[in-house]
C-alpha cells in the first residue's frame, strides 16, 4: 500500500460510512498494481524495474546499483533502437557486447528471485 497511487481523498466530514475500508484499500492497490503491470510498463529502465520490485517487497540496497546502472543502459539502448531505428541510420549492435550484457542482466536477477521467493514464502 505504501507504494500505491492510487487517490483515497480525505473526507470533509465523518459518516456512517467512512469509505473504503482496509480490505478494499488493499484490494484496490493490488489491482492498480497489476493493471500497471499489463498496461502501462513498457520498459526495462531504473524506474520501471524499482516500480516492480518495490512494491511487492523488495528494499532498494536488496538491488544491486551496478546491475540497476546495466539494467537502465540496456534499456534506454532498446528503446532508442526500437524507435528511432526507422528513421535514422545506426550502427549495429556488437552481438558478443549484447550477449554479455544479457548474461550480466540475467546473473544481477539470481539474488532478486531468491529474494522474491523468500518473500512467497512468508
Amino acid at each position: 500500500m505504501a507504494y500505491c497511487e492510487r487517490n483515497f481523498p480525505a473526507r470533509e466530514a465523518l459518516a456512517e460510512d467512512d469509505g473504503p475500508d482496509m480490505r478494499e484499500r488493499i484490494t484496490a492497490a493490488k489491482d492498480e498494481f497489476m493493471r500497471w503491470v499489463r498496461v502501462e510498463n513498457h520498459g526495462i529502465k531504473e524506474r520501471n524495474v524499482l516500480k516492480l520490485l518495490l512494491p511487492v517487497g523488495i528494499r532498494e540496497h536488496e538491488i544491486e546499483t551496478a546491475w540497476l546502472a546495466t539494467i537502465d543502459s540496456f534499456g534506454s539502448d532498446r528503446g532508442t533502437t526500437a524507435h528511432q531505428s526507422a528513421s535514422k541510420p545506426q550502427a549495429l549492435p556488437d552481438p558478443k557486447s549484447e550477449l554479455e550484457t544479457v548474461k550480466a542482466i540475467v546473473k544481477g536477477m539470481i539474488p532478486i528471485d531468491r529474494r522474491l521467493a523468500e518473500l512467497r514464502a512468508e
